[in-house]
């Protein structure tokens, strides 16, 4: 059994494609996580929101992705349509992350509209990231413990050495700032900065990819877990 799953491994480890679609799948997670970890302390230390805006802005962010997710579950796929909607949601991160960095403290209510973005793009990186996992297995489903097993592994080892790296460099104290313009923080750049980058390079990764369904079909499993 051992070196059956030890050929496995190496089958899937000589495949360029699994590596572009870990690539996309940790880089979707790091957006993901690293959004959701900072996006409380950003709303009251950075933008002095209310207290209740740390629970209403993560609360608007998932009914959003939720809807945005279950319209997406609808669509029929092929590979060049998981690029495209990745690309799409990857892009709308950016727009978001951009939007995080140079927000002032009294336009902090935008933030409630910036939040609707960020579940929307939430959706589109995660649906497309899970589908092309589904594109990289195909028929292969012997295969197919090692794959989700692996990418999972490698994304919780990475986005936890990530996070701690970050939340070590991180003040629990307001900074003193002009209500007009962004004053720097490690939150505003981890919050803003992080999650932007990595989506452009999950973009520029996506649009490298060549996968072998060029037909739509619809799902066989939804992507919603």
């Amino acid at each position: 059994m051992g070196k059956v799953l030890q050929l496995r491994g190496q089958y899937w480890l000589k495949k360029v494609l699994y590596y572009q679609v870990l690539s996309i799948y940790v880089l979707t997670r790091v957006v993901t996580n690293v959004s959701q970890t900072f996006l409380a302390v950003y709303v009251i230390n950075d933008l002095r929101m209310s207290p209740s805006s740390k629970a209403l802005i993560p609360a608007i962010i998932y009914l959003s992705s939720f809807v945005a997710s279950v319209l997406l579950q609808e669509l029929k796929w092929s590979g060049e349509r998981l690029k495209a909607f990745f690309s799409a949601g990857g892009l709308l991160w950016l727009f978001c992350g951009a939007v995080v960095i140079f927000l002032p403290i009294n336009m902090h209510a935008f933030m409630y509209v910036l939040s609707i973005l960020i579940g929307i793009a939430n959706a589109l990186m995660m649906v497309t990231a899970i589908g092309m996992e589904s594109e990289l297995v195909d028929k292969d489903l012997d295969g197919s413990a090692f794959v989700y097993g692996s990418l999972d592994f490698i994304d919780k080892v990475l986005c936890g050495v990530f996070l701690y790296f970050l939340e070590s460099y991180e003040s629990a104290d307001p900074l003193p700032c002009d209500l007009t313009y962004p004053c720097f923080s490690v939150t505003r750049f981890s919050l803003g900065f992080i999650p932007g980058i990595s989506a452009l390079i999950g973009v520029v990764v996506a649009f490298f990819i060549r996968f072998h369904t060029p037909n739509p079909k619809t799902l066989r499993e939804p992507f919603l877990a």
